[in-house]
């Protein structure tokens, strides 16, 4: 048989340390990841790049042929560290879940003072803060405000500085908006990271039993229900790096993706 191709799949949030014992993230668990790197199982050795390991630990699917490895991050830059390892060695995509934290935090304020400039429109403020950053910011502040600055966007930095030449499967959400509007911001983000695929969703999707996601690439966008997003993404790997002259094992009627 031959050499079944390596794919790395991230998942989960990134922590940021706002001091020692407190920490800025988001919701997401990592199930969407993981339940993707099972599915991949079938046509792929798969490298899980997580952030909660224990949501990740089930079995592989009986007969699988590929191997699961896990592997853990914390922060944005320890994922960024760990994925640019991973795609050093060549693996045939990439399938990017994760959220990560669009700001880190750089320090912590406490408000003394809060003004508004008059005649701003919108309005604008003038604050008066003092540095409060400690090992463990004190908890008897009236009124605090974390600095946060923009973090890399790493699913960016695979074509721009790592020069990726594999497939990648962007994964994008956004809230407050319909899925019409979504899909015109999601056509333009593909495009932006030189993805192949790219996987959009509204947070009303997330929440919504009977919700999905939008699967979009140059030729199409369709849209497939939550539980078969993960069977439907293995197929679409399997038939491009066929395509692409690779090897992955033919797909069977159970990995057939059932939504629309």
């Amino acid at each position: 048989m031959d050499k079944l191709p390596d794919v790395v799949v991230t998942a989960g949030t990134t922590w940021e340390p706002i001091d020692s014992v407190r920490i800025w993230g988001n919701v997401f668990t990592g199930k969407t990841g993981a339940t993707l790197a099972v599915a991949l199982l079938h046509h792929a050795n798969v490298l899980l790049l997580t952030s909660n390991p224990a949501i990740a630990a089930a079995a592989p699917p009986p007969g699988a042929p590929g191997i699961l490895t896990i592997k853990t991050f914390r922060t944005a830059a320890d994922l960024a560290e760990s994925l640019h390892h991973a795609v050093a060695a060549g693996p045939a995509a990439v399938f990017m879940t994760a959220a990560v934290c669009d700001y880190a935090p750089t320090g912590v304020f406490r408000i003394i003072e809060k003004r508004e400039v008059e005649g701003s429109r919108p309005a604008r403020y003038m604050w008066l803060v003092e540095d409060v950053q400690a090992a463990k910011v004190k908890s008897d502040h009236g009124e605090i405000a974390v600095r946060a600055v923009a973090t890399e966007k790493i699913i960016d930095l695979l074509r721009s500085r790592w020069q990726y030449g594999g497939l990648i499967y962007k994964f994008k959400l956004e809230a407050g908006m319909n899925e019409e509007d979504m899909l015109k911001i999601a056509r333009g983000a593909r495009a932006q990271s030189g993805a192949e695929v790219l996987v959009a969703n509204t947070l009303e999707m997330v929440d919504d039993v009977r919700g999905g996601a939008w699967i979009i690439d140059d030729q199409q966008a369709r849209r497939v229900d939550r539980a078969a997003l993960a069977p439907a993404l293995a197929n679409d790997f399997c038939q491009r790096i066929t395509a692409r002259g690779g090897h992955a094992p033919q797909m069977s009627e159970n990995d057939t993706p059932t939504g629309g």
